[in-house]
């Protein structure tokens, strides 16, 4: 009798093959060249067929070129455990129980129009291809697996893909429905999941999707519904791409290290906090996109400021700065909202024609940053009327020209020297004001001057008055 033991203690009960310890089928193969292999090959494949026949598709252990189960129907589960199959076929079938392939090494499994109401379990595997276009009523389990290359395309799985500690170059799927939490992370103290490539295009998530401690080169979120939360907590993601998403929870990055980011037409009906973000190193791109409450951080923080440089488009850094303005608004935080109010306003004014960019810096930048500064109408009114307009009708007189009549000046005298400096700070002022008493009054070009100071002394004046109103009042 075979001496293989099974994991449940029991032994096979198949007939040892000649000169072996163990039966057909879980004994190894001889070298493909020899002249025992055709024969080994062919008694594993007749070994196989009778089994089914048998209503027998407990395989484990086995050793095998190939195992066709496509247009069969199985009552209860199909075990392939510890197995070593080249090709493995499953097709146009119902499996009333589960998909057992726990620590086998497999070239290629498929998986295309079954139904399987219990699991599909390839925990530990060793795989190169695994392809899966059927309806999955359990749970897959791909904890710990190398895997080449997976896809699912045309599927439904009613329970959570596990990938956890897994490694795999290529996971794709597309046409996609999982009913539960697609899981992409760390094996408890074991290994991290990596990947070089992750794609999901046109797929519904109706649970989370989480890579918390993964590592990857590439992940694409294309045309997806996420019902759960979207987590890339303490990852590892070279780039991360995100066109027309919706998320309705929450999306993490805490602790993550990126190199690109992008955003594109993504709507996050929970939280996004990016200045969780660990590390940004190249670039973020921020556009059609809004998060019912965006955190950036606030922008005077230094960590902040290195995730905001990393911006590169402007329309992206517009949209990303509107998103964030409205999320602190709500939040209650007026004074962090401010600063993101004026980062989109300056943000906006770049992607104008240089003249209008200038206008609109005099204007609304320069006197009061865009109505969030009440201190800068007062720092420029003093400046120009305490200093910069009394000097232009000082320094005429040094060389006797009068713009200003009624100062008059002695080099030689000290007292009127110091007269003269009062009397041309105090004619600033009463012009700025518009008080206009009439015992100084300009000739000249002075006239344009003092014309231009007093629209200068009202416009701030009533600038001021309207930034502080907003500031302090609302």
């Amino acid at each position: 009798m075979c001496e293989y033991k099974f994991r449940n203690g029991e032994k096979c009960e198949e007939e040892a093959y000649r000169n072996s310890k163990y039966c057909i089928l879980h004994i190894d193969f001889p070298d493909e060249h020899s002249k025992e292999f055709n024969e080994i090959a062919k008694g594993k494949e007749e070994k196989v067929k009778e089994k089914i026949q048998r209503k027998d598709f407990n395989f484990e252990g086995s050793k095998l070129l190939k195992l066709d189960l496509s247009e069969i129907d199985v009552d209860g589960n199909v075990i392939i455990n510890d197995s070593n199959v080249k090709n493995i076929y499953f097709g146009d079938q119902y499996i009333s129980g589960n998909i057992e392939a726990e620590n086998s090494e497999i070239e290629e499994i498929s998986f295309e129009n079954t139904t399987v109401l219990g699991d599909i379990d390839l925990d530990n595997a060793r795989i190169g291809n695994i392809k899966i276009s059927s309806g999955v009523r359990g749970d897959v389990l791909l904890r710990n697996c190398n895997i080449r290359k997976i896809s699912f395309d045309h599927s439904t799985v009613e329970g959570d893909i596990l990938f956890n500690g897994a490694k795999v170059d290529t996971v794709l799927f597309r046409d996609t429905t999982i009913r539960g939490d697609a899981v992409f992370e760390k094996e408890k103290e074991k290994e991290k999941f990596r990947t070089k490539k992750a794609s999901f295009e046109t797929v519904t998530i109706k649970g989370d999707c989480l890579f918390t401690q993964a590592k990857a080169e590439k992940v694409s979120f294309n045309d997806v519904l996420v019902a759960g939360d979207l987590g890339f907590e303490s990852a590892e993601v070279e780039e991360l791409n995100l066109n027309d998403v919706t998320i309705v929870s929450d999306i993490s990055f805490k602790n993550a290290i990126l190199t690109h980011l992008s955003f594109n037409r993504v709507s996050i009906r929970g939280k996004c906090s990016l200045e969780d973000i660990k590390e940004i190193k190249t670039s973020v791109v921020y556009k059609d996109s809004i998060a019912s409450v965006l955190e950036l951080g606030d922008p005077e923080d230094q960590k902040t400021k290195i995730l905001l440089d990393k911006i590169k488009d402007l329309e992206s850094e517009e949209n990303m700065y509107r998103n964030a303005k409205v999320s602190y608004e709500k939040l209650g935080e007026k004074e962090v909202s401010d600063q993101y109010f004026y980062r989109e306003m300056r943000t906006r004014r770049k992607q104008k024609n240089l003249t209008a960019r200038f206008f609109e810096w005099l204007i609304a930048d320069l006197t009061c940053e865009y109505g969030i500064n009440w201190k800068k109408p007062i720092m420029l009114w003093g400046i120009l009327v305490f200093i910069v307009f009394p000097a232009i009708y000082f320094f005429p007189i040094l060389f006797n020209i009068q713009i200003v009549s009624g100062i008059q000046m002695s080099i030689n005298d000290f007292w009127s020297f110091l007269y003269s400096i009062l009397n041309c700070l105090y004619f600033s002022i009463i012009t700025a004001t518009t008080l206009g008493y009439g015992d100084l009054h300009p000739v000249g070009i002075g006239k344009a001057i003092a014309s231009v100071e007093a629209v200068f002394g009202i416009g701030m004046w009533t600038v001021f008055l309207v930034v502080f109103s907003r500031k302090f009042m609302r």
